[in-house]
């Protein structure tokens, strides 16, 4: 008989299971969870307690979105409507930086679980069926958990050192609407790159157009707190210092 080649399977029972339940209606949540799943085959989760390590570029891919913030941000839609769980390696709360538990920058681990038994990898009594992929058609589980660990430790986190894969930068002309708003320029560009993962998955819901969602989601803004206020201000100090480092290196070398 022919092997059968690696492959994720998507329950009919996702429609109206009591965990899963609005994750099939929703686009976007449906995708994230296909995209997860297709991942944790290519990692053999079956293999390592239905879990797989992951980096922060592999988050902004399953989210198609970046920074890794607003890639954890929408995320927690589907943490929230699944058992799909992202910890830092070490077991503590996700964040987009550095793990306060542990010091990890970035190092992220995705479980799904009663993966290998849904993906049919496992018997009911807990014995492998054979169907899990082969080590002549992917490389080794053992492989593939040292590349994505070594991933996860040597990458820099996206949207940081890649000021170019922003949320606004995917949609430069959202800006443009907000021009008759209150606030300068910088803490509309912070809000939308910070917002821009909730408006694209309202838009893809039907809930109305770019124009409409993105005005009346900023006004509900400045009738907050603000928190992007002063984000001129940090744009304008970040290019100082960076400016000060850049004439240090630059005398460093003349001498």
């Amino acid at each position: 008989m022919p092997r059968v080649k690696p492959h994720f399977k998507l329950h009919v029972s996702i429609q109206n299971h009591q965990k899963t339940l609005g994750v099939y209606a929703d686009d976007a949540l449906l995708a994230m969870y296909t995209r997860i799943g297709v991942m944790a085959i290519e990692r053999f989760a079956d293999r390592t307690g239905d879990s797989f390590p992951c980096s922060a570029k592999d988050l902004c891919r399953l989210a198609t979105t970046w920074p890794i913030s607003n890639a954890l941000r929408k995320l927690e839609r589907l943490t929230t409507a699944t058992p799909v769980r992202i910890d830092c390696l070490c077991g503590a709360p996700a964040v987009p930086g550095d793990c306060g538990s542990c010091g990890t920058p970035a190092a992220f681990r995705l479980s799904m679980p009663n993966f290998a038994k849904k993906q049919g990898f496992k018997e009911r009594n807990g014995a492998e069926t054979g169907d899990s992929p082969t080590p002549d058609s992917a490389v080794s589980p053992s492989t593939s958990q040292e590349h994505a660990l070594r991933a996860c430790r040597a990458e820099p986190q996206v949207g940081q050192d890649s000021p170019a894969e922003t949320f606004l930068d995917e949609h430069p002309k959202l800006l443009n609407l907000l021009s008759k708003q209150t606030g300068d320029e910088a803490e509309k560009r912070a809000w939308l790159n910070d917002e821009g993962p909730v408006l694209e998955a309202d838009y893809k819901a039907g809930r109305g157009t770019w124009m409409q969602l993105t005005t009346r989601y900023y006004r509900r803004y400045l009738q907050g707190q603000r928190k992007h206020r002063e984000a001129g201000e940090r744009e304008r100090l970040t290019a100082a210092v960076r400016a000060a480092e850049e004439a240090d290196r630059a005398a460093a070398h003349a001498s």
